[in-house]
């Protein structure tokens, strides 16, 4: 997936950069997430309308359905795709017929066709700025970007609810002050490691899903190393996670270890064959 820019958005005033943001766009996709509600679609109609030609509005195709339905709102126009990879099945010709209301495609080759090099997807519409509205966290809103069938590389804004807002002010300061603590520099090169426990998570209060979000803010704050692993146990799981954050870029997600030490060595072995290359 081509890689895009990312910001987040909080706060009246700043509400001002979102509406220029949209203005200045070719195309404008507004995202809501699976959980999402109608208080999300609603304000997603209001940004809609800055620029309606060119705003679309995605959301899962129940509430899609129901909400066009309710509003009179046409969904967002989408594009089918039929694939073939002519290198495992060569095409001589192609041509379609109508017939008995159905289209019928045909792929004139000499040899017998190979049904595997055929690849059926949607596409939602090619944008160059995709603003996130209703998820809990700019990593949740992340992860929806990467897993929508898209074309090109976009602008991505996150616009979390007032109810997340104050969730993160309320968690913030605690936490941030405990991923300090957890935090050691690396003596063999430019990054910051910090190992967050489940016991940082009981005692303020907070989840995983805000640590992208405080190492952004630590990085406001003060000089840190260009890259920051971030290694977290929480709660009833087994697993101990992490991510990889570089300045200017979108969190890498790194694989699931047993322990904090075995994170570790994953991940200075992965430094090192990035480095290598």
């Amino acid at each position: 997936m081509a890689s895009h820019t990312q910001k987040t958005v909080l706060g009246i005033g700043i509400m001002h950069e979102l509406k220029d943001a949209i203005l200045e766009a070719s195309s404008v996709l507004l995202v809501l997430p699976e959980e999402t509600t109608d208080k999300d679609y609603l304000a997603a109609l209001q940004l809609q309308k800055l620029a309606p030609e060119k705003t679309h509005v995605i959301a899962p195709e129940a509430h899609e359905r129901f909400w066009g339905e309710v509003f009179k709102v046409e969904p967002a126009k989408k594009e089918f795709t039929i694939t073939v990879n002519t290198e495992i099945s060569p095409i001589e010709e192609l041509r379609y017929e109508r017939v008995n209301g159905s289209i019928v495609i045909y792929l004139s080759h000499r040899n017998k066709f190979n049904k595997s090099a055929v690849v059926l997807q949607e596409h939602v519409p090619a944008a160059d700025l995709i603003v996130t509205l209703g998820f809990a966290s700019r990593e949740s809103a992340e992860r929806a970007i990467e897993a929508l069938p898209r074309k090109g590389a976009a602008r991505h804004i996150w616009v979390p609810d007032a109810g997340t807002q104050k969730k993160l002010e309320s968690v913030s300061a605690n936490l941030l002050g405990r991923l300090i603590v957890r935090s050691r520099p690396d003596p063999d090169g430019d990054a910051l490691w910090s190992f967050v426990t489940r016991e940082d998570f009981e005692k303020t209060g907070a989840s995983p899903d805000v640590l992208p979000e405080l190492v952004d803010k630590l990085a406001s704050l003060a000089e840190i190393p260009k890259t920051v692993l971030v290694f977290w146990q929480y709660g009833e799981e087994v697993e101990t996670n992490g991510f990889l954050w570089s300045r200017g870029k979108p969190p890498v997600r790194l694989a699931p270890s047993a322990n904090f030490i075995e994170a570790e060595v994953s991940a200075r072995k992965l430094l090192r064959e990035a480095s290598l290359r």
